[in-house]
């Protein structure tokens, strides 16, 4: 047996509970922050103009602003998600530490990780969240791209056959999937 097999191990009771307090996680914070937001934004999105209109409401928004609300869950979602990642990858067995940190799952999480940090140092070191969040943004859509061609590049790209790499890269593509598209409707509503 090669030290390869022997460090790959199955999915298990362990990495089921895991996934299930993800799924909590999740369920969570889609009742407690996102729907909330949503049904407000719902509620602006067809106000009564004209002869129906109430004196008082908030003007409407419109559904590119809406669809903005809707899908900014998807990058929170996406988090809890590396979260449980992170901890099915620290279980063991698993190959040593050097060697987990630059595998390219694990890269793809180190990447997330910097742009939440990030956007958290944005967000409270400033009081208009707007303009301030574009370099953040910007980085998230780099950030994964220049880590993996980097690794690439130096030859350094040595992904482990496993579920658990597999499911780092396929949350990697992801989040940088959901990250351009966030920035590129962030940059159409305020290009209007």
């Amino acid at each position: 047996m090669t030290n390869d097999q022997a460090v790959q191990r199955r999915f298990n009771l362990g990495d089921a509970i895991i996934a299930v307090a993800a799924s909590a996680l999740f369920l969570a914070a889609l009742t407690r922050s996102w729907m909330p937001a949503l049904r407000i934004a719902f509620d602006r999105l067809y106000v009564p103009t004209g002869w129906m209109a109430v004196e008082g409401t908030p003007p409407p928004i419109d559904p590119l602003s809406f669809a903005f609300v809707a899908w900014s869950f998807v990058p929170i979602s996406l988090v809890i998600c590396f979260l449980a990642f992170a901890a099915f990858r620290l279980r063991r067995p698993r190959p040593p530490l050097r060697v987990v940190a630059l595998q390219p799952g694990m890269v793809a999480f180190w990447a997330v990780a910097f742009h939440v940090a990030l956007e958290i140092v944005f967000l409270t070191a400033s009081d208009n969240h707007g303009p301030t969040l574009w370099p953040t943004m910007v980085l998230g859509c780099c950030v994964l791209p220049i880590a993996w061609g980097a690794m690439k590049l130096t030859g350094r790209w040595r992904p482990e056959p496993s579920w658990i790499d597999r499911l780092g890269r396929v949350l990697g593509v992801c989040w940088w999937c959901a990250i351009c598209v966030e920035t590129v409707m962030l940059a159409v509503i305020v290009a209007r």
